[in-house]
C-alpha cells in the first residue's frame, strides 16, 4: 500500500487481522498518517481499499488489490469504488458515505477486476473520521484464495499420507526379500549338491527345473531388492531422450504392427544426474505396461522437454525444490483404470493381471527408481481412453558435474 497508517495497534496480524480492531486503530489517524505504512499492508493477502466518504474516490490501495484487480496503483486511485465493487455491495456502501449511515458493516459480495471478471469474497466497511475528513476502509477477504489454500493442504497432506503408506510397503517388501533370499540359498545349495551326487538322467530333468525355478525366484528377489535399495548405485551424467531411443530399438521387434509409438523429444534437453540402467529399466516396464493396456494396437506418446519449477510450483509437488526440471511425459491410448485401481498401482505385488502373468512390481520398480533419483511421478487414467504417467527429474547442467561423472551414456 502506498499510503497507510504509522498507528497499527500493537500485536495486530494484518495477514489475519480482526478487522473492526485494524480499523478502528486507522480511524484515529488521519489520511497524511495513514500514507506511511505501505509495506506492512502490502504483506497482506487481503485487499485494502481506502476512499473518500465525499466522492467515493479511491486514495489507496495495497498490492494485493491492484494485483487481483487487474490495475496499476496510479490506475486505481483514479477510480471510484462503483467501477470495482458490484451493484449489490454499493447500495451498502453508498449508505456508508454518509455521516448518517452506519459506521461499520460485514457482507459478502463481488468484486469486479478490470477485465470484468467478478471475485467472490468477504467484505469488511468501516466509516473513519478525522476533523472534516471522512474516509471509507473497504478490507476484501478472497474467498477463491481461501479455497485454494485450504485444497493445497489437504492436498499435500494426502501426499504426505500416500508417501508415507509407500515408504512402509516398500520397506516390508526389502525385508522379505532378504529372508527369501536366505531360504533360497538354502535351497540352491542342496539342489546343486544333489545334481552332483545324482546320476538318474529322469531325476536330473527334475532337478534342473528346480534349479530353473530357483533361479526365476532370485531374480525375484533382485527386483524386490532394487525397489527397496535407495541411492546405492553410483550415478553419471544420463540423457533421457537416449534413453528412451536406446529402450525402443532394442523392444522394436516386441511392439505390434498397430500400434504406433509418438516421439516428441526437446531436442535441447539438458541431462540428469542417474543411473542409467535404471532409467532403462523404468522406460522399459512403461513400455511394457503400455503394451499389455493397448493389447496389439493403439497409439503411445512420449515426450520430454525442460521445465522451470517456481517456488510455488515447487510447494504444490510438496517434495521438490525450485529449479529446472526434465519433464517426461508417457502416455498410452489403453483401457485405462478405474480410480480404485490407479492409486494402487505403484504397490509392490498389486498386479490386474491373472495369476502366472504378472509379478506386480513393474510399476513398483518404476515409483522406486523415481524416488532414489529425487523425482516426482504422477498418473491419470481414465477407463476406456487411457492413462499418462508425468515425470519430473531435477535437471543438472553439464558444466555442473564432476568430470568423473560425465561422458557417460544410458548405459553408465
Amino acid at each position: 500500500m502506498r499510503h497507510t497508517s504509522d498507528h497499527l495497534e500493537e500485536g495486530v496480524d494484518v495477514g489475519e487481522q480482526t478487522l473492526p480492531t485494524a480499523c478502528s486503530s486507522v480511524s484515529r489517524a488521519g489520511h497524511g498518517d495513514l500514507l506511511r505504512f505501505s509495506k506492512i499492508l502490502d504483506l497482506s493477502h487481503d485487499l485494502l481499499i481506502l476512499a473518500e466518504c465525499s466522492n467515493g474516490r479511491i486514495v489507496d490501495g495495497n498490492r494485493t488489490a491492484c494485483t487481483r484487480l487487474g490495475y496499476e496503483y496510479d490506475q486505481l486511485t483514479r477510480l471510484h469504488l462503483d467501477r470495482i465493487l458490484s451493484s449489490r455491495v454499493m447500495e451498502r456502501v453508498r449508505g456508508m458515505l454518509t455521516l448518517q449511515g452506519a459506521e461499520f458493516a460485514e457482507i459478502t459480495g463481488e468484486l469486479i477486476t478490470s477485465f470484468g471478471e467478478g471475485i467472490p469474497g468477504e467484505i469488511v466497511l468501516q466509516r473513519m473520521l478525522r476533523e472534516d475528513a471522512c474516509y471509507l476502509a473497504v478490507v476484501i477477504r478472497d474467498s477463491g484464495r481461501l479455497m485454494r489454500v485450504q485444497e493445497d493442504k489437504l492436498r499435500l497432506e494426502q501426499q504426505l499420507l500416500e508417501a508415507r503408506r509407500m515408504e512402509t510397503i516398500i520397506t516390508f517388501a526389502g525385508g522379505l526379500a532378504h529372508d527369501f533370499n536366505n531360504l533360497l540359498q538354502i535351497v540352491s545349495g542342496n539342489i546343486q549338491i544333489l545334481g552332483l551326487k545324482n546320476r538318474d538322467a529322469n531325476l536330473k530333468r527334475h532337478i534342473q527345473a528346480i534349479e530353473q525355478a530357483t533361479l526365476t525366484a532370485s531374480q525375484l528377489v533382485q527386483r524386490l531388492r532394487t525397489i527397496s535399495r535407495k541411492g546405492e548405485r553410483s550415478k553419471h551424467l544420463v540423457h533421457l531422450n537416449d534413453v528412451i531411443r536406446e529402450v525402443l530399438r532394442l523392444r522394436k521387434q516386441h511392439i505390434p504392427e498397430k500400434v504406433v509409438v509418438d516421439l516428441q523429444l526437446d531436442s535441447s534437453l539438458p541431462g540428469i544426474l542417474a543411473d542409467g540402467v535404471h532409467m532403462e529399466q523404468l522406460f522399459f516396464n512403461l513400455l511394457q505396461n503400455a503394451l499389455d493396456a493397448l493389447d496389439g494396437q493403439g497409439r503411445i506418446h512420449v515426450a520430454t522437454c525442460l521445465q522451470e519449477l517456481s517456488s510455488e510450483d515447487a510447494h504444490a509437488y510438496g517434495d521438490l525444490k525450485p529449479g529446472p526440471y526434465v519433464r517426461f511425459s508417457f502416455a498410452d491410448t489403453g483401457q485405462g483404470m478405474v480410480e480404485e485401481v490407479r492409486t494402487r498401482i505403484f504397490e509392490p505385488f498389486f498386479t490386474t493381471k491373472k495369476a502366472g502373468e504378472g509379478t506386480g512390481l513393474g510399476l513398483s520398480t518404476v515409483y522406486a527408481i523415481v524416488r532414489d533419483h529425487e523425482g516426482h511421478v504422477t498418473c491419470r487414467s481414465v477407463p476406456g481412453q487411457g492413462t499418462t504417467f508425468r515425470f519430473l527429474f531435477p535437471a543438472v547442467p553439464e558444466a555442473a558435474v564432476p568430470q568423473e561423472h560425465r561422458g557417460m551414456d544410458s548405459q553408465a
